[in-house]
């Protein structure tokens, strides 16, 4: 059996990519058929699996339900707009910390639109870093193709693409930047920015410098003095973020612990059967070269380092299974692994390569993907099927859109055109309490309270803690007479409120107007 050849990072720094030194002619033209490739398998691979893009119009809409394919961008355009502030929705807390991109839009201001396309670019640049590095490496043009197309077939790619300013594709172009690319700059610009784009970068930090290990294997003091001088580079480049992280912890960051606090506590209640979901969605066929990554490393890093590798590697797909809710798009955290598998089989197999690879990608194109949640499984569709549900959208978009030509009209002073609108939104689709506060508002303005509490018991069905409709019943309540209800009502409408509430001080000072009324207890 050959051994594979050993690439330390002096002698790959000219034809392992961008960071190359001055580039000629050829390199131009490989750098330009790289990116013409990474453009059509963008393209073509949108073609089978397309984003969901019809569901893309709630961004836009009031009151519209949440779904994972706009709402995490409704929290992140609130951030631009203010990145100092508290994330109102609690599912989205986490992004908090996840500021690079919304400051540089508020400080800039950049358009919506440029902010939106930043995760598309995103995964242009990534296959573009795949195929360079692949062509530069196996000297194939079938190959480099191949792999370019698998690594596309990957939840982080199914995200970037379908879930509006979800920017996996960044932290997986700076994982593979620490893996691949030689040289010290683009290591520390990638360990620098990625934690704060995505922290689970730092949770992929330990695979991608075995990977880096890995591919760049030397032997000698040079070897050991570049590992040496990497690991400074990324320890000086990750510790403002930890060091910021870890003083907000100590500092008891409120949103963060919550958030944690909460996310432990419903991860057991997730059935066995949906972590195995996950885990085999993060990869499905691609899992034959992550598998093929752990073992091969052994020729590279011995047996003692290929083992630890490959035990490494395991509990960071473990561990992914737990830390978020979206099971199969943390599996990102081994995107370099897979390559890894690629570039080793290559070395070691070129001819069973040619063989194995394109039967991967065939099976990864053919077997179905999904989202792979907690709470849900959100099956991806090639676009025939898309055209087919932008064209009939969900009943839960044109009740939105309903409510909303709603608020237009009663904003105009047409309420009763208005609350036609709002009870057709309501006949379509009664999921949305919005509907029927608004109603409730209309109806109390003409002192239809018993029509207006029923309304508003029936938004507290959807959403028990809501505030705004337990402003209102208290209000109601109030007026009957019912002083320790509405106290109740306002109270818990101040306690489950999200920060910049608009109701908050009116249901503040109704709370002190009945607390004035009422005599001290003796």
């Amino acid at each position: 059996m050959p051994k594979p050849p050993i690439h330390s990072e002096k002698n790959t720094a000219a034809s392992a990519g961008p960071v190359a030194a001055a580039p000629t002619n050829s390199t131009l033209r490989s750098a330009a058929w790289c990116l013409a490739l990474a453009l059509v398998v963008f393209s073509g691979v949108l073609l089978r699996f397309t984003p969901r893009f019809s569901y893309w119009v709630g961004l836009d809409l009031v009151g519209v339900l949440e779904s994972p394919q706009y709402g995490r961008a409704k929290a992140t355009l609130a951030q631009v707009e203010d990145p100092w502030a508290p994330i109102p929705a609690k599912l989205h807390t986490v992004i908090r910390w996840r500021a690079l991109f919304p400051m540089m839009w508020h400080y800039l201001k950049l358009p919506r639109w440029l902010l939106l396309s930043m995760p598309p670019v995103g995964c242009v640049l990534v296959l573009w870093l795949v195929a360079w590095l692949t062509y530069t490496r196996l000297h194939s043009v079938s190959a480099t193709l191949l792999a370019t197309l698998l690594f596309a077939m990957l939840p982080w790619f199914f995200v970037s693409t379908g879930w509006l300013l979800y920017f996996d594709s960044w932290c997986v172009l700076a994982e593979l930047a620490v893996a691949f690319v030689p040289g010290y700059w683009g290591v520390g610009a990638a360990c620098l920015a990625a934690p704060w784009i995505d922290e689970r970068f730092i949770l992929a930090l330990p695979i991608c410098l075995g990977v880096r290990a890995a591919m760049f294997a030397g032997n000698g003091p040079s070897g050991r003095r570049q590992a040496v001088l990497i690991l400074l580079v990324v320890a000086l480049a990750t510790f403002p973020y930890l060091l910021i992280r870890a003083l907000a912890w100590l500092n008891e960051d409120p949103q963060t612990r919550a958030y944690v606090r909460n996310h432990w506590a419903e991860a057991p209640l997730v059935p066995l059967s949906r972590y195995a979901a996950g885990l085999w969605s993060g990869f499905r066929a691609g899992w034959v070269f992550v598998v093929l990554g752990c073992a091969l490393a052994i020729r590279r890093l011995g047996w003692l380092g290929g083992t630890l590798f490959g035990l490494l590697t395991t509990i960071t797909a473990l561990t992914s299974l737990f830390i978020a809710q979206d099971i199969s798009r943390t599996l990102m955290t081994l995107c370099p692994v897979l390559l890894l598998g690629i570039f080793l089989w290559e070395w070691q197999r070129p001819a069973r390569l040619r063989l194995l690879l394109p039967c991967v990608v065939v099976a990864n194109m053919l077997l179905p993907a999904a989202h792979v949640m907690w709470d849900q499984q959100i099956p991806i569709d090639w676009l025939p099927v898309e055209i087919a549900r932008y064209r009939n959208p969900p009943s839960v978009f044109v009740a939105a859109r309903l409510i909303a030509e709603a608020e237009q009209l009663i904003n105009a002073g047409d309420s009763q055109a208005g609350e036609a609108k709002l009870n057709q939104a309501i006949e379509l689709d009664r999921r949305y309490a919005i509907a029927f506060v608004k109603r409730a508002s209309l109806r109390m303005a003409r002192d239809e309270t018993a029509a207006a509490e029923s309304d508003l018991e029936e938004a507290l069905k959807i959403k028990a803690d809501a505030p705004t409709p337990l402003l209102l019943r208290g209000v109601i309540r109030a007026d009957r007479g019912e002083t320790a209800a509405a106290k109740n009502d306002f109270q818990q409408a101040l306690l489950h409120a999200p920060p910049g509430w608009p109701g908050r001080r009116a249901a503040q000072d109704f709370l002190d107007r009945l607390n004035a009324q009422t005599p001290a207890q003796p």
